[in-house]
């Protein structure tokens, strides 16, 4: 999905900078055409600013600990060539799938039960540059994300009666945090007052602390901790269509 998202929006791009290349060399064969003149004001037309954006993503990741948000709040502030915004996005997620046992006709007992909680805060400023309908926006953000997950599994009788080898309680869970400061940059072009298309990159300097623990009877069978840094460009970290208000 993502690399599609991406492939799409340079392909946009492209056949911007192509028509406005063909209609940069029309105007000029053609000085006196009114409908250049009046496309050119269109561009060059101021958009009133907002107070408030909500931006939602085109283009999220498959969700994992610290990736790309769904949506962002954005607070507009700032008066004359000085504007900027604050930057806002808390996700929760939660998941969890069950799977029963066709043996079992109580339908009490399961042989595995999934569960995800992945809580995700990001908070940054941007500093923003107004030409018309188009703005360019950079500026800095930071995340923090947990990735809380389990996995249990429980062996009972086989269908045909038989026991199950070894028969028991296995229990697996990781706890993942990440912290992550970048800086962004990207595009915006306001279709009218209230709505606008924007993409985003960043880059990011992120720390990843993981640690798991795996039991088996309620005896502990394995235990890991991880730390890793590292830095993680995103071309293409958001693809957004927004709403002003």
């Amino acid at each position: 999905m993502k690399h599609t998202f991406s492939l799409w929006t340079i392909l946009l791009l492209l056949t911007l900078f192509q028509w406005s290349a063909l209609t940069g060399f029309a105007q000029s064969t053609l000085p006196g055409s009114n409908f250049f003149n009046r496309l050119n004001a269109l561009i060059d037309e101021e958009v009133e600013r907002s107070r408030w954006e909500v931006a939602l993503n085109f283009d999220p990741s498959d969700f994992y600990v610290g990736e790309t948000y769904t949506y962002m709040i954005k607070r507009n502030v700032g008066k004359g060539k000085k504007l900027g915004a604050w930057r806002f996005s808390l996700s929760p997620y939660f998941r969890s799938t069950l799977d029963g046992l066709e043996s079992d006709k109580t339908k009490q007992l399961f042989n595995r039960d999934d569960r995800h909680l992945y809580p995700r805060l990001e908070l940054g400023y941007e500093w923003q540059k107004v030409e018309g309908r188009f703005m360019l926006f950079y500026g800095v953000s930071t995340i923090w994300a947990v990735e809380n997950s389990k996995f249990e599994e429980i062996l009972h009788m086989n269908p045909d009666g038989t026991d199950t080898s070894p028969r028991g309680r296995y229990l697996e869970s990781s706890r993942k945090q990440l912290a992550s400061i970048g800086s962004l940059l990207g595009m915006k072009c306001h279709f009218t007052k209230d709505f606008s298309f924007s993409f985003e990159s960043q880059l990011q300097l992120k720390y990843l602390m993981d640690r798991g623990n795996a039991s088996f009877d309620y005896t502990p069978i394995l235990k890991g901790f991880n730390r890793d840094v590292y830095f993680e460009p995103n071309l293409f970290y958001a693809i957004n269509f927004s709403y002003h208000f």
